[in-house]
Parts: C-alpha cells; structure tokens; sequence
C-alpha cells in the first residue's frame, strides 16, 4: 500500500481523449498558415508568416513525440522489434561466453549467498529473473557502455529487460547493487511503466532533448524575425512566449509521472531487497554509468535526481514520502495551469499592447478559466487515487505478472484511509476552486439593487418573484469604469468621417478573454464569425448577431470610436451588455474592428418560499477583419 497509481496511463487516456480536438486544431492552423483558410496566398509569403510557420512547426514537436508515444503503446510489437534491432540486443543463447563471476566476498554476499558458483553472469541474471518474475526474458547488449539495464515491452502482456556490459561489470563486482537494479526494473515491469517508459519510449526520448527543444528551437523563430527585421517583432515576441509555455506545459506533466514511476521502482526494490541496498545500489549505478553526453550532464529528465531518489529510499514506506510520491504528478498538473497563467502576463501584453497591470488581470482570468475547463481532467484523478489501494494488487496481472492478488476482505481492511484521504485534499480542492465564479466570488455575496448583500434568506411571508435590477458595470480593462453619457458629436464632422456601408467578418484575427471561462468566449467568438455589420450614415454600427447598436462617440486619426449598453429583462433576470470599439474603415472597403465587449447577469429567483441572488460576469476582446 502507498504505491502511486499508474499516472502516465492516465496522462495518455487524457491525451486520447483531447486527440480529436488537437488533430482538428492543427489542420485548421496548417490551413491558415499554408493561404488555404483565414489567409490569402500573399498574405501567408511575408517575412512575419515565416517565421510564424517555423514557431508553429517547434511547437509541433511535442505533440508528435506524444502521438509516437500513442502508437508505441498501441503496437507494442513494433515497439520490440525496433528496440532489438536499433540497440543490437541478443538472446542470452546468442551472447559469447564470458568469464564466470568470482565468488562473492563476505561483504556483498547477495541474497543466497552466492549459490551460482562459477555460472556465466547472463545465466545468474536469468535465474535470478525466474525467481522473481519468471514472465520477464532477458535480453543482453554487449556493445553500449551508456545504459546498464532497461525494461521494454516484449508485447501486451510480456516484458523484456535489456542488460549491458555496464551491468554485467556491477554484477560481476557488486552483485547485491546489480539485483537491487534489477528488481528495480521488476517494478517497472509489475506497474506496467514498460508499454510507456523504458528504452525506445518517446516520451522518456522526449524528457532527454528536451535542452535542445529550447536552446536552440525555441529562439529560432525570435533571431529569423529580427534578422528580418520585421515590423510584427511585439507580436512574434508572444509567439515565442506561447512556444516556450506550450514547451514547458508538454513536458512537465510527461517528467513528473516519468519519475513517480521511477521512485516508485525504487519503492518496490526497497520493499524486496530493503532500504540498505537501495541506497547501495544507487550509488554503484551512478558510479558505473559512463556520462558521455553534454545533453546527459545538464538535462537528466528522464530520471529525477540523485539526491531526491535517495531521499525517497531513506523514508521508502513512510507517511510523508508516499504521500509527496502520491501527489507527485497531481501537482505537475496544477503546476501547468501556473506555468500558463504566469506565462499569459507578457504574453498578452505583447499580443495586445496593453498595460502590465491590465496584462496581469486578463492571465488571472485566464488561470481561472482553466481551472474550471480542467474539471473532467481532475475528477478522472481523484477517482483513480482513491480507488487505488483496491486496483493495486490486481494492476500487475494485466502484464503477465503471477502474483495473486488478496482476498477483497483483506484489502478493504488494510486500505490506508489517512493517506489517501490526505492525498485526495489537493483534488477536491481545485474541484471546489473550479467552481467559484470567474470574475469575482458573486455567487456568495452579491450587491443587490439597493447596494446591500443579498443571500439566500427565508422571510415570513412568501415573497414575490420580480425582476432583479440591471447589473452595475464590471471593471474590465478597455472599458470605462462608470457609465458616463456619450458625447453627441457634431452632424458635420459625423458626414466627413462617416460612409454609409455594410462588411461581413472576414477571420477573427485574435479572441482574448478578459473574465469568464475560454468557453464562454468561444460561443461570442463563434457568432461574430459569421456577422454582417452595417455602418449608418450616422455612425451607429449594428450587426445581424445582436451586437449593437454602437453608437458614434469621436473620431481619432480615422479611426471611429464607439459605444454601446443594451440590457434585456426576463422574469428572473436582467443581462445587461456592454461595447466599446474602434473601427478603422480603408479606402479598399475593408476595415478592422477591435471590440471590446463585457455583458452581465443578475438573476433573482423565489424557490421554495426562499429567495435567491446570483451574478455572473463574462468579458472578452476581439479584433475582427471586416470586408
């Protein structure tokens, strides 16, 4: 008990289940970019779109190693063949014989003593396999001097462990050391980590080059911008910034369930061989492995560190180390809402050329917003954590292991409530977080129409329902924070500056949601989309989606200023929403359209005899190419 569940599984059935909407993603980007979707042929040949294309194509790249990691799972057999063949691997039939080990010395015995005599090493390490998981093969290297010993699926339910002439050379000399490694990859073998971890692994390929990703694909599309010389440098600016956050959100969450499984193959050969030997075994296999890389000394993420490894061998089976191994990856998963929340702050403030303050607002939603999107996500983990300590025992027969598995009595009585309830804090937290309103906590206290708090409250006499007073505005950025009467310009100026005519929206050059969930934004998104828009010759612009009307407040350098609040009554509720808007018409019967729009809910609702006051806000900037 206190083992991890199996948290790279469950990151590649998320990764399933988010693969349409991804796939679908991608095509539609490749159109745009290409001139075949939201831009023209010409449009896509500036020095700008290239270097766009190239941040698209490093952004790409972690995606496919996800999508390689898929299909090895799904094809283990492939998996196999190509693993055999690229590292030269042989049947321990096929390995010339070598000289047999010496007999143990007092002070590394093993654990029988030494009871091999002078058997060849590979038919001591096959023994020892069938003592303790006769289902594993052996499979021997005798080339590599980088590896000692890595498992590997041999198909669905059968698994292979590859050695080299590192690990021949520790078991020759520190035999205890070399079992120890070995049971750590039974552990890996018993939690099924062979199918997504281990030699030929994409994701574990994806967590070793991971310094080449940034170092020198993450800046390239930055230096061809400014060796360009493009005018768009702001924009490629957030381009690179999106880069490097969709880099650092791939690959947190891949390394932190990659090293729950390595601790928790260190756990499981704790267990066996105990602690002592652990700690022994990892410091002769730091000691025998030949680093030969650069890659290798400065980006070790396919394995956690050495000083935490030993940190978890010293408490293996305590409360405070299963727990930190519990909520290991959990954490990874929070820990990329963070990473994109703090990333959108510069990020939004290049694409949108908007102050630090506002920036840091709008990326607060946004991290608000992905928390309650991450709902299912959340749910699916708190499910598998708690029902773990009853799936445990039966995990390992599904790749072949024999062990059998206790009686459901037995595992129902020793399920170890204090941790995982403890463990399940972190889940039904952010659960709980998700739920909160967005803009602000207007679900628990909000102002009613008289400026006093109104909750849920029971009086002596039922009272009548009756329609809420209309929402007060909500501080957004772009829009003024009072209602302040528009200006009536004068009738002469309107003429000059205003021509009569009707656009269409062309693309949706950019969505930024300002409060509310990416959801919510994407049902505006998707109607303006499709919007005619009719500019009257007294410059009100109103639009076949409801938008509007917008009314002519100034002008500034050519470019029209409106405003707009509308408000609609029902029974129960009152929406009122807000515009603000530049529209900058061209000689060419195209224009561009930066709106800003925010629209409220104030709901009052009598259920029961029982009164009920609710709000919610929702706020989003656009800028639409109008033709």
């Amino acid at each position: 008990m206190g083992a991890p569940p199996p948290w790279l599984w469950l990151t590649l059935a998320i990764y399933l289940w988010h693969l349409p909407s991804r796939l679908a993603w991608w095509y539609s980007q490749l159109k745009d970019l290409t001139g075949h979707g939201a831009y023209n042929p010409e449009t896509v040949r500036a020095d700008g779109f290239v270097a766009l294309r190239a941040s698209m194509v490093i952004q790409a790249m972690p995606f496919l190693f996800i999508l390689a990691g898929i299909v090895g799972v799904l094809l283990p057999q492939l998996r196999r063949n190509l693993v055999e063949g690229s590292q030269h691997l042989l049947h321990p039939d096929e390995v010339p014989p070598a000289p047999p080990a010496p007999p143990a010395s007092p002070a590394d015995p093993g654990p029988d003593g030494n009871p091999d005599g002078g058997e060849d090493s590979v038919r001591q390490m096959e023994r020892f396999l069938s003592r303790h998981a006769p289902e594993v093969r052996l499979r021997v290297n005798t080339e590599r001097a980088d590896h000692l010993a890595r498992v590997y699926p041999g198909g669905w339910r059968t698994t292979r462990i590859a050695v080299f002439p590192p690990f021949a050379k520790l078991w020759r000399g520190h035999r205890s050391a070399a079992e120890a490694a070995l049971l750590h990859e039974l552990g890996h073998h018993r939690h099924g980590d062979q199918h997504v971890s281990g030699i030929g692994s994409p994701f574990a390929a994806l967590a070793r080059h991971w310094l080449g990703f940034f170092a020198l694909l993450g800046l390239l599309p930055l230096l061809l911008l400014f060796a360009v010389g493009d005018a768009t440098a702001d924009y490629q600016v957030a381009q690179v910034i999106t880069v490097f956050t969709v880099l650092l959100q791939t690959l947190l969450i891949p390394v932190a369930a990659l090293w729950t499984l390595e601790l928790a193959a260190d756990r499981y050969a704790a267990a066996t061989a105990g602690r002592a030997v652990l700690l022994s075994s990892l410091e002769a296999v730091h000691t025998t492995r030949r680093v030969r890389r650069w890659r290798d000394r400065l980006a070790p993420l396919h394995h956690p560190p050495l000083r935490l490894r030993r940190w978890f061998a010293v408490r293996s089976g305590r409360f405070t180390a299963d727990l930190a191994l519990l909520l290991l990856w959990p954490a990874s998963v929070l820990g990329t809402t963070a990473v994109a929340t703090v990333m959108a702050v510069p990020e939004v403030h290049f694409l949108n050329r908007v102050p630090w303050g506002d920036s840091l607002h709008i990326a607060l939603a946004l991290g608000r917003g992905a928390i309650s999107d991450s709902a299912p996500e959340w749910l699916a983990i708190l499910a598998l954590l708690l029902l773990w300590p009853l799936l445990a025992p039966l995990w390992p027969r599904l790749w072949g292991s024999r062990v059998e598995p206790p009686a459901v009595g037995a595992l129902l009585a020793g399920y170890p409530v204090r941790l995982y309830a403890a463990a399940a804090v972190l889940p039904v937290a952010v659960l709980l977080a998700g739920l909160l309103p967005h803009g602000a906590a207007t679900a628990l206290v909000q102002p009613a129409g008289d400026g006093t708090a109104s909750a849920p409250a029971v009086s002596p006499s039922c009272p009548e329902p009756h329609a809420p007073a209309p929402p007060r505005r909500p501080a957004v950025p772009g829009m003024p924070a009072s209602a302040s009467p528009a200006p009536t310009p004068d009738p002469a100026e309107v003429q000059a500056e205003v021509q009569a005519r009707t656009f269409r929206t062309t693309v949706v050059v950019s969505a930024t949601p300002l409060l509310g969930t990416k959801a919510q934004m994407h049902d505006v998104q998707d109607r303006l989309r499709h919007a005619v828009w009719t500019l009257g010759p007294d410059g009100s612009l109103v639009s076949t989606t409801g938008e509007g009307p917008l009314h002519l407040t100034g002008s500034r350098e050519g470019v029209l200023l409106l405003s707009g609040e509308s408000t609609l009554t029902t029974e129960v509720s009152a929406t009122t929403t807000w515009w603000q808007a530049q529209l900058r018409p061209t000689a060419d019967h195209h224009a561009q359209l930066t709106l800003t729009r925010a629209a409220s809910q104030a709901m009052h609702a009598v259920v029961a005899c029982r009164e009920f006051d609710s709000a919610s806000t929702v706020a989003a900037r656009f800028v639409l190419d109008l033709s």
